[in-house]
């Protein structure tokens, strides 16, 4: 069992591969069968963790040259940060076999998971192939 917790737009597929294959020389190709969701307020408004700086930070800050990141978290105020406790929280069952793909938004908004499965078995043929 892999649990996973995911807050934001990154993500995780699981791939197996298929039950049966055409030719049994070849393996079945994969299929995903989990995935998370991303977490958005709004569009291109991720979920996410960070670290809002407090009143007493602002001096020190202005001070370093961010008195624009004293104004926006001025105008911000009152606005609750996103928690860890604000995660999806996932179980998948998993088998042998199994492969697990970890990627931030930059791989899931250009990927659909269909040429996603199409890379993996791509590679893991070249792989075995090598063998």
């Amino acid at each position: 069992e892999l649990g996973v917790a995911c807050l934001g737009d990154s993500g995780l597929r699981l791939l197996r591969r298929r039950s049966a294959s055409d030719e049994e020389s070849r393996p079945a190709p994969f299929q995903v069968v989990g995935r998370t969701k991303e977490q958005q307020h709004a569009f291109d408004q991720p979920f996410q963790l960070s670290r809002i700086p407090l009143p007493q930070d602002f001096a020190r800050l202005r001070a370093a040259g961010k008195g624009a990141l004293v104004q926006a978290v001025k105008r911000s105020a009152g606005r609750a940060p996103d928690a860890p406790g604000d995660a999806d929280i996932y179980s998948f069952q998993v088998e042998p076999g199994d492969l697990v793909i970890v990627g931030s938004d930059g791989l899931f908004d250009n990927l659909h998971d269909s040429e996603l499965c199409r890379i993996v078995e791509a590679v893991t043929a070249e792989a075995s192939e090598r063998q």
